[in-house]
């Protein structure tokens, strides 16, 4: 698996990943801000690129919401 984020609402996604981009499986028990989601994923080892990228996918608007 890897990262995979989805639109939940306006400004909230779900978030899975797994390897190749984290070393462990992980998924949102709720859906998360555009910074829980940052926050999460670097901790757990995900490059800043590839969170971006996942977010722009999932909406191209994401950067509204990060205030």
């Amino acid at each position: 698996m890897a990262m995979t984020i989805r639109k939940h609402g306006d400004g909230l996604y779900d978030v899975s990943v797994g390897p190749p981009d984290a070393p462990n499986h992980w998924r949102s028990n709720r859906p998360l801000t555009v910074h829980e989601v940052f926050a999460k994923l670097t901790d757990l080892g995900c490059h800043t690129t590839d969170i971006s990228d996942a977010l722009y996918a999932a909406d191209p608007f994401w950067t509204a919401h990060e205030r």
